[in-house]
């Protein structure tokens, strides 16, 4: 490696103090030639827009906006809701044969509802008849609504007990029911309720109608 002597300093020193303005020279004169990109006008207005018409203001005046239609309600508010599927009722009321109308009789009674997986309604009972005799029923439940106030029907069928024809009374035709009711159920106290049935009840020998009165108790 050759060592840097005095002479061959000076020399090098010359030569960078002679190009520095030749390379500054060419680097301004380059700059110079370079394309200015346009300088954007921002208040640049379109000459193309025209003036609204008075027949254009007056038009958008006479337009009437109207609110917006009314969502309907996904959910209605409810301030009861009948959510039992059992109950037990405690009942008594007057009986009275068609074919014998002078002679009428009472009952009193139990029965029993409860509802199935499906929330099919059934309800079954015993009633216990002023001549000694009973009653044993089994019936479809149909509520109407689910408000305190709600009214049902029974479809099903029974068997008139004898106590005297003993296991005889199953196998009596003109024992056993035909039986269609109606009625209504009203909660007066939760989960107590008032409830008035009217029970028709057909036979091989008559046709009877029950009316009864009970209070029903729901779990």
């Amino acid at each position: 490696m050759s060592r840097l002597t005095p002479l061959s300093g000076i020399h090098l020193i010359i030569s960078i103090t002679i190009a520095t303005p030749v390379i500054v020279a060419m680097m301004t004169s380059m700059a110079k030639a370079a394309p200015t990109a346009p300088t954007p006008q921002l208040d640049n207005k379109d000459e193309s827009a025209e003036l609204a018409t008075e027949a254009e203001i007056e038009r958008s005046r006479m337009i009437q906006i109207s609110p917006p239609p009314e969502l309907p309600a996904t959910e209605l508010e409810r301030d009861y809701f009948y959510r039992y599927r059992q109950a037990i009722t405690v009942r008594g009321g007057a009986i009275l044969h068609l074919n014998d109308t002078q002679t009428p009789g009472s009952a009193l009674g139990f029965q029993y509802r409860y509802s199935t997986a499906s929330l099919r309604r059934y309800e079954g009972g015993a009633d216990l008849g002023n001549d000694g005799t009973g009653t044993l029923h089994l019936a479809k439940f149909e509520f109407y609504g689910d408000e305190k106030f709600r009214w049902f029907t029974k479809a099903g069928a029974g068997i008139r007990i004898v106590p005297k024809d003993e296991l005889v009374t199953f196998l009596k035709l003109a024992n056993w029911q035909l039986r269609l009711s109606a009625g209504f159920d009203w909660t007066v106290s939760d989960p107590v309720s008032l409830r008035i049935d009217f029970d028709g009840l057909a036979t091989a020998e008559r046709v009877s109608i029950n009316s009864t009165i009970g209070v029903a108790f729901g779990w």
